[in-house]
């Protein structure tokens, strides 16, 4: 129990002063005061402090009196010839002030959670409407009455059957409505209403069960949401979507007619340069063997030129013709052994273009791709892997692999000259060569037709390299027949 302080008043006066300086916890008076009574007392009490307990203490009353003075609003009454009785009944009334205290705290706490919660509920952008198991409306708040007005042509009104608000078309559609909530689901429709005015609205629509703590079925609420605005971006959305398909049809079409005309273009430029310069080749040889006793030197380092130009375009014109055949074949998948692709050309350089390089390869899983065009990535890659080591005293040349459930990825590494990275965005463009021909043969068009045939069986080609210190190209290939798509 929490210390008290006992302050003592003889006259009115003081006793006014004390009350305006503080409030007390109690009230201890005594039934006759020299200068002032009880009543006065009592008076001034429930003018400056009607909350404060106040009970008389007097040895002349009888029992009928401290009745009548306990009905006037005196808390209790103590008779000095029992002087025992006094602290219980100033323990009850504490008590009895802090029990009221706890009730008012909550009282006001509770009106509070009320206030926020109907400011909440009048306020929100959500329509909400609360209704009996007869369809009585119980309670809803501005924004479902002001729907009810603009789309249903309705009044909303507490203790209003909802069958005498609605049509009986739509009536019939609540009640189905209305029924399964109150069998214990929770529903939700979207759906589209013509507002009196005649624009469209969306709205969804969304019930549960009022349910008492014993989880008794006592009414129905549903809450309106106005989703007009996403309905129109949704629309806004697909239109736009379905522009974008159009357009990538239309650009689909445009590009595969001009790889199409483009493809046609090369393999018919390459074709028909083949035979004039077969022809070149043919007669600078039958020039030169037959004349090349007379000729001096300068003449026969220009026929050696010829013959070192001439066989240039004609491997140019070689590649070409694979580029456009590659690039309009149709891929014929299968599961394919690329360990057994990799020795197979492997040992096929060692005989068509002899070397030194030596090989590390490990086992590597089945992949999904045509064979004969995969064929085609490992002959160039090998062939760039071993041409660019060749200078080197012990030219190496290692294949490995990583994989995953859907791909794998296989790595062609090399210790020869590398490349700068700097040039890296021209390794696969066509004709592009990062090292001169003096240096190191070829025409540009391998590793272009490397990327080709990758990204058309679904997967990604790239290439790594340091000068001087060798380079490495890898490309990834799916596992399964899954799609892929040509490009």
């Amino acid at each position: 129990m929490k210390d008290y302080t006992a302050h003592v008043v003889q006259t009115e006066k003081e006793y006014e002063d004390a009350l305006h300086d503080f409030v007390p916890d109690i009230i201890l008076s005594d039934y006759t005061i020299p200068t002032f009574d009880w009543a006065a007392a009592f008076r001034l009490r429930q003018k400056m402090a009607p909350e404060v307990p106040f009970i008389l203490v007097s040895g002349t009353a009888e029992g009928e009196d401290a009745l009548a003075l306990i009905r006037t609003g005196v808390t209790d009454y103590v008779f000095k010839n029992r002087p025992d009785s006094l602290v219980p009944k100033i323990r009850w009334a504490l008590n009895e002030v802090e029990k009221k205290g706890l009730q008012k705290t909550e009282r006001q706490s509770l009106q509070t959670g009320i206030a926020n919660l109907r400011a909440i509920f009048e306020n929100t952008e959500v329509g909400f409407l609360f209704l009996s198991p007869e369809y009585v409306v119980i309670a809803y708040n501005h924004i479902s009455s002001h729907w009810a007005a603009n789309v249903f042509s309705v009044e909303l009104k507490e203790n209003v059957n909802f069958k005498e608000l609605l049509l009986p078309e739509r009536f019939a559609e609540f009640k189905a409505f209305a029924t399964s909530i109150l069998q214990g689901n929770a529903l939700s429709y979207e759906s589209s209403y013509l507002k009196t005015d005649g624009g469209k609205m969306w709205l969804i629509v969304d019930g549960k069960p009022i349910m008492d703590g014993e989880k008794k079925i006592m009414g129905i609420c549903i809450a309106i949401t106005d989703i007009s605005h996403r309905k129109k971006a949704e629309e806004e959305l697909k239109r736009q979507n379905l522009e974008l398909e159009q357009k990538v049809k239309e650009r689909t079409v445009e590009l595969t007619e001009a790889n199409t005309a483009l493809e046609a273009f090369s393999y018919s430029v390459s074709h028909d340069l083949r035979a004039p310069v077969r022809s070149v080749m043919g007669f600078s040889k039958i020039i030169h063997d037959e004349y090349r006793q007379g000729m001096n030197e300068e003449l026969k380092e220009l026929f050696g030129h010829i013959d070192i130009s001439s066989k240039r375009m004609n491997t140019i014109i070689n590649d070409l013709l694979v580029l456009a055949k590659y690039g309009k074949d149709h891929l014929n998948r299968t599961q394919v052994n690329i360990t057994d692709i990799f020795k197979t050309v492997w040992d096929e350089l060692l005989f068509t273009a002899p070397h030194k390089a030596t090989l590390e390869m490990q086992q590597m899983p089945m992949v999904y791709g045509d064979r004969s065009m995969l064929q085609q990535v490992v002959i160039n890659l090998l062939s760039n892997a071993i041409k660019y080591s060749s200078k080197k005293e012990k030219p190496r040349v290692t294949v490995s692999f990583k994989e995953s459930p859907q791909s794998v990825t296989i790595y062609i590494k090399d210790n020869g000259v590398g490349f700068d990275m700097r040039f890296h965005d021209r390794l696969f463009g066509a004709f592009q060569r990062l090292h001169g021909i003096s240096e190191f043969d070829g025409t540009g068009v391998g590793l272009m037709l490397v990327r080709r045939i990758i990204e058309r069986h679904g997967g990604k080609v790239d290439g790594e390299g340091k000068v001087d210190k060798g380079a490495t190209f890898y490309f990834s290939l799916p596992r399964h027949n899954q799609l892929c798509l040509e490009k």
